[in-house]
């Protein structure tokens, strides 16, 4: 690792004890360290996931946050260090609503604050500072992901909560999908009812879009960039669209576009895909030129015409 790089993780850090730490109980039971980090992830730049592992299953907000009207969670990628600088993951119209078809945007400077909950209910435990849009687009996807002025182990020593993980594996029709949202401190309750080719509204389209149903399946307005997690509580996909009039292709009311035939059906909910993300980062950082990243702009994408700022 070069100097330049040791200096940024050192500035994080430093940074990090600025923080004043409340009260907050240990994630899960077993044995743990003088830091409160579990037995067997002291050594700095551990993997992540490793450190996910060890704790067990999630409770149902813990790594949610809120961000700015909208919902997001702390993810960590495959190759995530536990050192590495945290990543929340969010919708693209969550960056900015006036992106134009075309647009991503990438490691922008921001000035953010994300309130973390952690906890079986909602209990906000800090506020963590948000520093740089990692990437950001509405085209073809509607993803965003920032970046936290704070590491994947700090945020655990002192609010003992980690980061979610994106799923491997993929929903099958009927399968229990949950919508956890920061903003509304709330659980929809959803059925994956399969993947629509591709989903318009207003002037955006999407494609490879969750579909979801239910009676309790009735997200609102502040729950976009949720995540959609199953019943292990991994993330299969971002909640952020829906149909809410029974309008077709208009604000709130996204439609279907398979092959050309427009189908609207009332009620339904919508999310993002975000398989593509783990291809476009190396640790922390976005990398756009990995032979494998196919978001918009990446080197495998294959889309429209796009306009990189």
């Amino acid at each position: 690792m070069t100097n330049r790089a040791l200096g940024k993780i050192a500035a994080l850090l430093l940074a990090a004890t600025a923080f004043v730490a409340p009260a907050a109980t240990a994630h899960a039971q077993g044995s743990s360290t003088a830091d409160g980090l579990p037995a067997g992830n002291q050594q700095s730049g551990s993997n992540a996931v490793d450190l996910i592992d060890s704790l067990g299953a999630p409770q149902q907000f813990d790594a949610i946050v809120r961000i700015g009207n909208c919902s997001g969670s702390i993810i960590a990628l495959p190759d995530s260090k536990d050192t590495d600088p945290a990543l929340i993951l969010t919708n693209g119209h969550c960056y900015n609503l006036k992106m134009r078809d075309g647009d991503v945007v990438t490691n922008m400077p921001v000035r953010e604050k994300a309130y973390l909950f952690t906890g079986p209910n909602p209990r906000r435990v800090g506020t963590l500072p948000v520093n740089k849009a990692l990437y950001a687009t509405m085209t073809d996807s509607d993803i965003a992901i920032y970046r936290v002025g704070m590491s994947y182990r700090d945020i655990y020593r002192y609010y003992r909560t980690v980061p979610r993980v994106l799923s491997d594996v993929a929903p099958t029709v009927g399968d229990n999908l949950h919508v956890t949202s920061g903003y509304w401190k709330r659980t929809w309750d959803c059925t994956f009812d399969g993947i629509a080719d591709k989903v318009q509204e207003s002037g955006w389209t999407w494609e490879g879009v969750t579909r979801m149903v239910g009676p309790s399946c009735k997200t609102q307005p502040g729950s976009s960039g949720s995540p959609v997690l199953n019943d292990a509580g991994k993330i299969v996909a971002v909640n952020n669209a829906g149909n809410f009039d029974g309008a077709a292709c208009r604000n709130n009311n996204a439609c279907e576009n398979n092959d050309g035939n427009i189908t609207v059906i009332p009620g339904a909910r919508y999310a993002t895909r975000t398989d593509q993300v783990p291809g476009c980062f190396s640790g922390s950082e976005v990398n756009m030129a990995k032979p494998e990243c196919t978001l918009p702009g990446g080197a495998a994408y294959s889309g429209h015409a796009l306009q990189l700022n």
